[in-house]
C-alpha cells in the first residue's frame, strides 16, 4: 500500500482545493483523515490557480514563488497595464509550472466592470495536449482611459 506522501510526490497529482459552498470536496473523508487527490490536467490547473493567486514572498521556503499581480492593483487601466499583466503571468507560468505551456495570455478591461483587469490564460498540458483556459480578475484604478471604451473627446478640446 502506497502512502499519501508518496502520492503527493508524483508530479501529476496534487491536493484538491476546497470550492463552492466551503464544504469538503467529494472524496475527502474528514473523519478518516484521507485527502482527495486530483490528477493530470486537473492537478496542473490547480497548480496554476495556486501560482497566480500567490504573492512573491508569501511562501517562507520559496520567497520568489508566485505571480506579482498585486503590483498592478493600483496601476491605471490601459495598454501598459495590459502588457505588464501578460508579461507577469506568462513569466510566472514559464518559471514555476513546467507542466503547462502557455498558448496565450489576454489582458483587457472586464466588460461588466471596467475597473477590473480581466486575464484569460490559455494553456496546454505538456505531453498530453489537454488545452484549458483560466480566467481571473484584478481590481485596478480606472484613471487611464481604455482605447475604444468610452466617449471620444470633442475635436479641439484640451
Amino acid at each position: 500500500m502506497r502512502s499519501a506522501a508518496a502520492d503527493l510526490r508524483r508530479p501529476d497529482r496534487g491536493l484538491r482545493f476546497f470550492e463552492g459552498d466551503g464544504g469538503p470536496p467529494p472524496g475527502l473523508a474528514v473523519g478518516g483523515g484521507r485527502l482527495a487527490l486530483v490528477e493530470e490536467a486537473a492537478a496542473v490547473r490547480q497548480s496554476l490557480v495556486a501560482l497566480l493567486s500567490t504573492r512573491p514572498g508569501e511562501r517562507v521556503m520559496r520567497p520568489d514563488y508566485g505571480c506579482d499581480l498585486d503590483a498592478l492593483a493600483f496601476a491605471p487601466m490601459g495598454p501598459t497595464t495590459f502588457m505588464l499583466a501578460r508579461l507577469v503571468v506568462g513569466r510566472a507560468i514559464e518559471r514555476f509550472e513546467p507542466r503547462a505551456q502557455v498558448v496565450a495570455v489576454e489582458a483587457r478591461a472586464a466588460a461588466e466592470a471596467p475597473e477590473r483587469l480581466e486575464l484569460v490564460v490559455e494553456y496546454a498540458v505538456r505531453g498530453r495536449g489537454d488545452a484549458d483556459t483560466l480566467r481571473l480578475e484584478v481590481l485596478t484604478r480606472p484613471d487611464e482611459p481604455v482605447p475604444g471604451s468610452g466617449p471620444e473627446p470633442a475635436a479641439g478640446a484640451p
